[in-house]
């Protein structure tokens, strides 16, 4: 239950990042310089390599079956809610890197087809109008959050490039479905790999960042994984320094990783064990719920007829010691 509820957490930290991400990328569009005034710097790949017109559509293609592959992964890992945790926090985390870097340096428009202007803001917001431009600007926020920043969905914005969202996306995806997936299945492996690399090509094969852009991209993202699941794997050899340490640098990692202290093994389950472990959680659950409500009725009816009782949050009883006292029915038998 501990790892469902950390899941939770960490999908609402990722829910709040993507929200800002959307929101700083509606400031940084209108902040786009003027495409006559500062044309694309230098970059040794966007100057050597043609244009190619379709090939951002190929990269988010590339992301959508990585995300199918990692998806797949989630249903059948024994351990779906560990993973799904690491994955919101480090997107989170990188993503909310990005917020910084693309705020803080605005650079000119990489590719000479792209159509970037600031937004026309509509005539009933004068200037002094702070409270409508922010509603504006949040309604504009949602359409790029809705469409999850992809072109595909009908999203284009301009100045998001230092770093490479898409390049985040790409990268982090196949380091989880590599690092999640049993070592001898290199078919996979390779596969994944080939479909980061070609994403990255086909950003910048379109023109839409810098090489600089992509190559920060990718080196956050992989650090930022590996110093992540070196700290998980060997917590059980730290000391206390390292211990305090780790709290004061990544408050965020020693929050979710305090129950972890060893690799997560890559164990999988069947459709029918998905199933069997579904009901018995159900039909437990269910155990607990009818014992705590009549744990209460027998309270209410041992009270005087003439006392009455507020039940609130504090008269109930403890669950744990409810579960304690439960009775398991099902319980599954392990293979032999």
């Amino acid at each position: 239950m501990e790892h469902i509820w950390k899941a939770l957490i960490a999908m609402g930290y990722l829910f709040t990042v993507t929200w800002i991400t959307a929101f700083v990328m509606v400031i940084v569009h209108d902040r786009v310089p003027d495409m006559k005034k500062y044309p694309p710097l230098p970059d040794i790949f966007l100057d050597n390599v043609p244009y190619i017109p379709w090939a951002f559509h190929m990269c988010e293609l590339t992301g959508t079956v990585l995300c199918f592959v990692w998806l797949a992964v989630l249903v059948f890992h024994k351990h779906r809610f560990i993973l799904l945790r690491r994955f919101f926090a480090l997107s989170g985390t990188v993503f909310l890197l990005r917020c910084i870097t693309m705020i803080i340096t605005s650079l000119s428009v990489p590719g000479i087809h792209l159509e970037c202007t600031p937004r026309q803001k509509p005539a009933y917001l004068d200037d002094g109008n702070f409270l409508g431009e922010m509603v504006y600007k949040m309604q504009q926020a949602y359409v790029i959050w809705r469409g999850a920043g992809m072109s595909i969905q009908g999203v284009r914005t301009c100045g998001d490039y230092m770093f490479s969202g898409h390049t985040v996306a790409l990268t982090m995806l196949n380091f989880f479905i590599t690092e999640y997936t049993p070592r001898d299945i290199y078919l996979l492996h390779t596969f994944s790999w080939l479909l980061n690399m070609f994403g990255i090509f086909f950003i910048l094969s379109g023109h839409e960042h810098y090489s600089i852009d992509v190559f920060i991209a990718f080196y956050i993202t992989s650090r930022l994984f590996l110093y992540y699941h070196t700290l998980a794997n060997n917590q059980a050899l730290s000391n206390n320094v390292d211990s305090c340490r780790t709290r004061i640098w990544f408050p965020l990692f020693s929050f979710f990783e305090s129950s972890c202290s060893c690799m997560v093994p890559n164990e999988y389950e069947s459709l029918t064990e998905i199933a069997e472990n579904l009901a018995c959680s159900t039909y437990n659950n269910y155990l607990v719920i009818k014992s705590a409500i009549k744990t209460q009725i027998l309270l209410l009816r041992a009270l005087p007829s003439n006392q009455t009782v507020q039940i609130g949050p504090t008269s109930l009883v403890d669950a744990r010691a409810i579960r304690s006292r439960t009775p398991i029915v099902l319980i599954k038998k392990k293979d032999k």
